[in-house]
């Protein structure tokens, strides 16, 4: 059974990644024709809306730790539930979180890696090139094995950075319309 403070977190952090997901979809409304026009922006755009939808499972799912020989043992039985049953749904996810909680985390820093390469420059921030503050303990925990982290502060800190990218998104984008000459 979760702990007051675990279910403190769950609440506060999935209000978080709603708000995240509200202004992906408001951004998404408005900056329709740009994200149709720029292959650029189209692709952060993209890989943010997916790194915000494993963020919206992972938040359920997060632990702080987890046991490698639980995570070996979920992993199994969720091969054998994907070949015997051929679908996964959010029963399976939170009975084998262990497992599936580092693959949606995983998933939304795979996503996040990217856009943060085509938003500053790729591997600008291990290069020592100025980047937010966020990007920074982004990468700082994406060189740590998800396994040994603390899940729940891993899911912040991705949240974090998904933010932030979308800041920046939402500014190179406020820009481009700014500058674009008018018709």
């Amino acid at each position: 059974m979760a702990s007051q403070q675990d279910l403190a977190w769950l609440v506060q952090q999935r209000s978080k990644n709603q708000d995240l997901l509200l202004e992906l979809c408001t951004f998404g409304r408005e900056k329709a024709e740009r994200l149709a026009e720029d292959e650029s922006d189209r692709k952060v755009f993209h890989l943010l809306v997916g790194a915000a939808f494993s963020l919206w499972r992972a938040v359920f799912l997060a632990e702080h730790h987890t046991d490698v020989g639980v995570l070996l043992n979920q992993s199994q039985t969720f091969l054998e539930t994907l070949v015997t049953d051929n679908a996964i749904g959010y029963y399976q996810d939170k009975k084998m979180q262990a497992w599936t909680a580092g693959y949606y985390l995983n998933n939304s820093y795979f996503r996040l890696q990217e856009a943060i390469d085509v938003l500053v420059g790729e591997g600008a921030v291990s290069r020592g090139i100025t980047a937010p503050e966020e990007f920074t303990r982004f990468e700082e925990q994406n060189r740590r094995s998800m396994v040994s982290s603390d899940r729940q502060g891993a899911w912040e800190v991705a949240h974090a950075a998904a933010s932030r990218a979308l800041s920046l998104l939402r500014g190179r984008a406020d820009f481009a319309s700014m500058t674009a000459p008018s018709h």
